[in-house]
């Protein structure tokens, strides 16, 4: 196994990251609420990217506690970016009567996704971050992903259950 360790710049970004979930569940006297910390001090410095704080950290309970209290997992996102991985939250599992039809109408989310990508490369053979706003580029490939992990949590239930229409 590689040996890892964060540099100052990765520190701050997950330091940025608990920033940004504190600011989220309110502030740090509503994080003391939700994981019953005494002292709220303590949500400042876990956050702060000064290097006297660059040694303190919260409890991964904590964590946990403050990201089930929001919608977004900001520190777990930030961590898996670290490690190379893009989190997404998972979609809710569908039970379609029609199959064929389910996944015809899903595929059109993916095909949207492509289209916009090679329009925006018709522009001269690169995107940039104006074509990127301008084609919504990274919703329709967010959509895509979601439609994509639909499908698969379909198979996935299907395959669970023995398969459908198996005799």
């Amino acid at each position: 196994m590689p040996d890892f360790f964060l540099s100052i710049r990765e520190m701050r970004t997950v330091k940025a990251a608990f920033r940004r979930l504190v600011d989220l569940v309110g502030g740090d006297a509503d994080c003391c609420t939700v994981t019953g910390r005494q002292r709220r001090q303590a949500y400042s410095e876990f956050a702060s990217p000064k290097r006297e704080h660059m040694d303190k950290w919260p409890p991964l309970r904590e964590v946990l506690e403050l990201e089930a209290d929001v919608d977004v997992p900001e520190v777990t996102r930030a961590m898996a970016k670290l490690h190379g991985f893009e989190l997404v939250k998972l979609p809710d599992v569908i039970e379609p009567k029609d199959w064929a039809l389910a996944v015809g109408s899903m595929s059109k989310e993916t095909g949207e996704a492509i289209n916009v990508v090679l329009q925006a490369f018709a522009n001269g053979g690169r995107i940039d971050a104006d074509e990127i706003r301008q084609w919504h580029i990274d919703g329709e490939i967010d959509e895509a992903i979601i439609t994509l992990l639909q499908i698969k949590a379909m198979v996935d239930r299907a395959n669970e259950q023995g398969g459908q229409g198996d005799d």
